[in-house]
């Protein structure tokens, strides 16, 4: 076994919803990521709308300590996954050397030319046969730079610099995330299971961690809304959801969903539970799934108890793979595959 191998298998490691998920679905890409921290820090559009709506919904009086809204678009998909990898490369440096120094995109030429190889992006434009209306005859590396290197692109990249370690939107995605913050605040369901009630003890975006009994590994996460009634004996969990599904669709897809939404609840619950000193065994847990749809929908999905328990169970065996993953070093596969248990 390998140093770097020998160093992995024994870390402690705190999986959270989002980790646990991954190496159920995708062992590599969770060892690369966080075993080994090769993060992937590309966002898609649809996530940082999630996110701003989260934020507006949940904690809206620190908007502007996490999020930047840009006056021109936060560009593509293809071209801002290129010039995030030359600010991760490049810029961040830079920025911790000099902080007040602009960055500015076209000084990273040669990094720019060599990301969009390694990614095969733009690779079939070729020099220039002609010249153009302006008598300029262009080589194959002077065309794919014009398609990275314009001034939208060029004003993403200062801001990458100037809003360091804080989520980049557009007016676009803040309108289209105020619309679904809104729908939820305005949802008189969900305007009740998010806000105190007779007295109730409430918690936003709660960051907890605990020990998981019987396993070499811990819990941790951030859950959105955590509501305690003491007179009840009652506590509530509200998780807030953003899909580009309709709300039939997130329904129908939600016990096959690769996202394992039903998960959330019991990791969620285990780490409440560290808090809560012994004899609650009367106590009720309810949760509430409250999801926002692609037409700014929105319904509460209450979780029956039975559901719960069946979750219990179905999480259990979840941990037992997770377990088996991280004491056997073995990412290559999922579980299941590695253990001959697929069949057609």
């Amino acid at each position: 076994m390998s140093e770097e191998e020998t160093t992995v298998k024994k870390k402690k490691f705190n999986f959270s919803f989002s980790s646990i998920t991954k190496l159920m679905r995708d062992p590599k890409a969770f060892y690369n990521e966080y075993i080994l921290g090769n993060y992937d820090d590309t966002s898609k559009k649809f996530l940082d709308e999630g996110t701003i709506a989260h934020c507006l919904v949940l904690n809206p009086e620190d908007f502007y300590e996490e999020i930047v809204v840009m006056n021109c678009k936060v560009p593509s998909d293809n071209p801002r996954k290129i010039i995030d990898n030359v600010f991760k490369l490049y810029g961040e440096e830079q920025v911790k050397l000099t902080p007040d120094r602009l960055l500015i995109l076209s000084d990273y030429d040669k990094a720019i030319l060599a990301e969009l190889l390694k990614e095969d992006l733009y690779q079939s434009l070729t020099d220039s046969k002609r010249k153009d209306e302006d008598g300029n005859m262009f080589t194959g590396d002077e065309k794919r730079l014009q398609k990275i290197v314009t001034n939208d692109n060029q004003a993403y990249f200062a801001t990458l610099g100037t809003a360091y370690k804080k989520t980049i939107i557009d007016y676009g995605m803040l309108e289209k995330a105020k619309k679904k913050a809104e729908a939820v605040l305005s949802h008189p369901r969900a305007s009740f299971l998010l806000t105190e009630q007779d007295g109730e003890d409430i918690r936003m975006e709660m960051d907890l961690r605990c020990e998981l009994k019987n396993y070499s590994f811990g819990l941790r996460g951030i859950i959105d809304n955590v509501k305690v009634n003491n007179k009840k004996k009652l506590i509530i969990i509200n998780d807030l959801k953003t899909t580009s599904k309709t709300l039939q669709k997130w329904y129908e897809d939600f016990h096959t969903s690769p996202y394992m939404y039903w998960m959330q609840p019991i990791i969620y619950k285990e780490l409440l539970l560290s808090l809560i000193p012994p004899g609650i065994d009367n106590w009720t847990l309810q949760v509430n799934f409250i999801v926002v749809d692609c037409n700014d929908d929105v319904y509460c999905f209450p979780v029956k108890p039975e559901s719960l328990a069946k979750w219990q169970l179905e999480t259990k065996k979840v941990y037992d793979k997770a377990q088996w993953h991280l004491s056997n070093n073995k990412y290559d596969l999922p579980y299941e595959f590695l253990n001959n248990q697929i069949q057609l």
